[in-house]
């Protein structure tokens, strides 16, 4: 798990990291939230860039994956921006599940920003 920290103030403004180690597939879902406040800033935005960089450097990793609720836009746009795609309805529930494959992602999943920055907290 990793700390969402705002450079200007060094606040912790929410939480990024994956849910478990990569299965047998090797695929790795990841979870994030942030204080309301922040949100619509593209702070989780360019923390999913970040956290997704890291995680492809690892050469078991194939997929990562994320779920939203239906009609959750600002995080279907926190993962459109870190080069996810929507793959369908996850688990006959109400949530999108979300699919991004080394393939897909340009660039690497380079941290471009500079306005936040991660710190792991375990």
């Amino acid at each position: 798990m990793f700390q969402i920290i705002l450079r200007e103030t060094a606040e912790v403004i929410g939480d990024i990291g994956f849910h478990g180690a990569p299965d047998e597939a090797g695929t790795v879902e990841i979870g994030y939230s942030i204080v309301e406040q922040y949100r619509g800033r593209g702070l989780v935005g360019e923390s999913a860039v970040a956290i997704c960089g890291l995680v492809w450097s690892r050469p078991e990793v194939t997929r990562i994956i994320a779920q939203t609720e239906e009609g959750n836009a600002a995080s279907a746009g926190v993962l459109r921006h870190a080069g996810f795609r929507e793959d369908g309805v996850a688990d006959g529930l109400r949530t999108s599940r979300w699919i991004a494959r080394s393939s897909l992602i340009s660039g690497g999943g380079q941290h471009s920003s500079g306005r936040s920055h991660l710190a792991e907290t375990c």
